[in-house]
């Protein structure tokens, strides 16, 4: 007796529970070299008001031992961590299919002036592409927390690329 009306509800759910979308998201390496040095740098839900320079013992307890370790000046040192970035496409017809490699160098350099980290050079991935229907899929900037313009950097270098000042 219900059956015609059972019918027409599968028809009508049946096709939005399978609607999708298609597109091509890209991750690729981006550079910072102004970013706030911070032990919780790469922590994508950190507040912006909660980032503070971190100290040589903070870095070495949460980071380990840098790959490297560059004596720059009397009082400045440089401690360079290198990474593997996973790198490439993610074609989306409906589910997205990550074709994503191992295949890009990354690193985080942090310049210590005394024992406080004062900048952090970094190469990380972003992702940019689109997905139909025209929306961009662009989800993280090269600078996620740039130095802030009190910091004593130069306030041109310590901007994120391709934004203009105030």
């Amino acid at each position: 007796m219900h059956k015609p009306t059972l019918v027409i509800i599968c028809a009508i759910f049946v096709p939005i529970a399978l609607s999708g979308c298609a597109g091509l998201i890209v991750a690729q390496p981006a550079e910072c070299e102004n970013e706030t040095p911070n032990i919780n740098i790469h922590d994508f839900f950190l507040s912006p008001n909660a980032l503070k320079g971190s100290t040589k013992a903070e870095f070495l307890k949460e980071w380990g031992k840098p790959d490297e370790i560059i004596s720059a000046a009397e009082d400045e040192e440089i401690w360079i961590y290198n990474k593997k970035l996973w790198c490439g496409a993610v074609p989306i017809f409906i589910l997205p299919a990550p074709l994503l490699l191992p295949a890009c160098d990354g690193f985080n350099r942090i310049t210590f002036q005394g024992n406080e980290a004062k900048n952090l050079h970094t190469r990380h991935i972003v992702y940019s592409g689109f997905i139909i229907p025209g929306m961009p899929a662009t989800t993280d900037p090269p600078c996620r927390r740039p130095l802030p313009l009190n910091s004593g950097v130069d306030s041109a270098a310590a901007k994120p690329a391709g934004q203009d000042p105030p």
